[in-house]
């Protein structure tokens, strides 16, 4: 970080936050410049209804973080299964109505071999955000933390996304606000089943069947962690590990480790979940994290259509 932009981390200013009400269509985000993270290729399956509805009033890119080829069960060279992963990708997206041009496929290599990221993925990142200039980001939910590099994947993102906020204020460049949306999957405990669309009620059913089929294009995660079982068992895990991971953000202090309305397994009941804005302080220096409420007042109105001034 430069030492001459003396902009601190975020000022919290969390509270438990009621879920957001139900969105229909016509409540979808608009006319955002908006980054959709994924750790692996299929984790969007999880809420390809909200994706193939807001590519409909949104400018969206999809980065897909890790190459994915530990995922695949097959008698070949690492390579031939970063290929299949990436046609599988490809695939999905497009019966979602994303053109090839909206995806990236990040590569985190050395991140994904690993438990921690690697620099020269934090600088590629950092590089993405500076040349994008998202206003709204999707991203991993603070309790999955299922394997590595979905922790990580969120990690790098709320980095890059902070640290450019902050270079483009402490030259006086319009910074914010940037909408953080988090999306669960079948790790993040007490939610409904995998297959629900986790953001939007929509009024045409042919939706959900776009997102079932879009959902065949990966094959090669055909028998990873479907069954029934394996879903509780998964979850069970997940109710500890997020409790262990929230506990030890305490006592780092990792302003990157955003959202942090307290996770209680057995009281929660979706307080946890919602959207998060961040905001640029420019007299006191600061970037200040708030929580979205709905309904929304006039200004996040606007700032949900795209209305920025």
């Amino acid at each position: 970080m430069n030492p001459d932009l003396p902009f601190r981390p975020v000022r919290r200013n969390v509270f438990p936050a009621p879920i957001p009400y139900i969105f229909t269509e016509k409540d979808l985000p608009a006319n955002q410049k908006l980054l959709v993270f994924l750790p692996h290729s299929d984790d969007g399956r999880y809420f390809g209804c909200s994706l193939n509805l807001t590519n409909k009033t949104n400018d969206i890119l999809i980065v897909i973080i890790s190459p994915g080829y530990r995922g695949v069960d097959a008698a070949v060279e690492r390579e031939e299964k970063i290929r299949m992963r990436w046609e599988e990708a490809l695939n999905w997206a497009g019966t979602l109505g994303f053109k090839k041009e909206q995806l990236v496929n990040f590569r985190a290599d050395r991140t994904y071999s690993g438990q921690k990221v690697h620099r020269e993925d934090q600088k590629r990142l950092c590089a993405l955000f500076e040349r994008e200039k998202p206003t709204a980001v999707f991203m991993p939910h603070i309790s999955d933390t299922a394997q590595a590099i979905n922790y990580n994947t969120r990690r790098i993102v709320l980095k890059a996304a902070l640290r450019t906020l902050r270079d483009l204020a402490g030259k006086n460049r319009k910074a914010g606000p940037l909408l953080l949306f988090e999306y669960p999957t079948n790790h993040v405990p007490l939610l409904p089943p995998s297959d629900k669309n986790f953001m939007v009620f929509f009024s045409d059913p042919q939706t959900v069947q776009i997102k079932h089929k879009s959902n065949l294009a990966h094959q090669s995660q055909s028998e990873a962690c479907f069954d029934i079982q394996g879903k509780f068992a998964e979850a069970m895990m997940a109710i500890s590990e997020a409790d262990t991971l929230h506990q030890a953000s305490k006592r780092r202090h990792l302003s990157e480790c955003l959202s942090g309305v307290e996770v209680n397994p057995h009281t929660s009941r979706g307080e946890h979940f919602g959207v998060t804005k961040i905001t640029v302080d420019r007299e006191k220096r600061l970037l200040v994290e708030t929580r979205i409420l709905f309904p929304l007042s006039g200004e996040d109105k606007r700032l949900w259509t795209g209305l920025r001034g």
